[in-house]
C-alpha cells in the first residue's frame, strides 16, 4: 500500500511539474543588434493621429522591465524619402507595392500585402526602418474595434499594436509561431486577426501589451 501510494504521489508530482514548466516560444532574429540604444524618427508620411501611439509602442518596449537597458528614443519627425542603407532609424507609412519598385527596395516585392515590414542593414546592425503599409488605408486606426469598408467588416489595424510588434523585430525578436499554454498571444505572434471571424490570431490591438514570452525574448537579447 505504501509503495502504491508513493508511486501515485510521484506521478501526480511529475504531472504537476510538467504543467508548471513555462516553455518559451520566443525566437530571436538571425540578424543581431549591435546596440541597445535606438534613436528613431517618424516620417511625415505617418498620419498625425498615429504618431503618439507609435511613441507609446517604443516606450513600452524600452520600459519592458525594471532596469531595462533597452532605449528606443523618439528624435522627432522627418520629411523625405526613406532609405534602409542610411545611418538613421525611421518609421514611415508607405505603399509597399510601390516602394518595392524603387531603387534599393526590390527585395520587398514579395511583401506587397504585408501589414508592415521591418528592415535592418546587416548583422550586427544599429539602425532599422519600419514601413507601415499604406495599401490598407482606412483599415488603419487606433483601437480594438472594427471598420466596415464597402460592406466588408475588418479589424482595425491598430497603429500601436502593429508598431509594438515591428519594433520587437527592430530590436532583435523574430516572429513567434505558437503560444505557451498558460499565456495569451505574445506580441510577436506571427499573425493578426484581419477579420472579426478569423480564428487563432490576436486582434492587432492585443499586440500593444508585452506578454511574458516577449519579455523572456528581450531578456535573452541581453536588455
Amino acid at each position: 500500500m505504501y509503495k502504491k501510494t508513493f508511486a501515485s504521489m510521484l506521478i501526480v508530482f511529475l504531472i504537476f511539474s510538467l504543467l508548471s514548466i513555462n516553455i518559451s516560444a520566443y525566437s530571436l532574429s538571425p540578424n543581431k543588434p549591435g546596440t541597445n540604444i535606438f534613436p528613431y524618427y517618424i516620417n511625415t508620411t505617418v498620419p498625425t493621429s498615429a504618431r503618439s501611439n507609435i511613441q507609446l509602442a517604443a516606450q513600452g518596449l524600452s520600459n519592458y522591465k525594471w532596469g531595462s537597458t533597452l532605449v528606443i528614443s523618439y528624435k522627432g519627425t522627418r520629411q523625405g524619402s526613406v532609405s534602409w542603407q542610411d545611418s538613421r532609424s525611421e518609421i514611415a507609412y508607405l505603399d509597399i507595392s510601390k516602394l518595392s519598385t524603387q531603387s534599393g527596395w526590390g527585395f520587398l516585392a514579395k511583401s506587397n500585402y504585408a501589414v508592415a515590414v521591418t528592415v535592418v542593414n546587416g548583422s550586427p546592425y544599429n539602425y532599422f526602418d519600419i514601413i507601415l503599409n499604406s495599401y490598407y488605408g482606412s483599415r488603419w486606426g487606433n483601437g480594438s474595434g472594427t471598420v466596415t469598408i464597402n460592406g466588408t467588416q475588418y479589424c482595425i489595424l491598430d497603429y500601436q499594436g502593429i508598431a509594438t510588434h515591428e519594433l520587437g523585430h527592430a530590436v532583435g525578436l523574430n516572429d513567434t509561431c505558437w503560444v505557451p499554454t498558460t499565456e495569451t498571444y505574445p506580441t510577436m505572434f506571427y499573425n493578426v486577426k484581419k477579420y472579426p471571424s478569423t480564428y487563432g490570431a490576436p486582434h492587432p490591438f492585443e499586440l500593444r501589451t508585452l506578454e511574458p514570452d516577449d519579455r523572456r525574448g528581450l531578456d535573452a537579447l541581453g536588455y
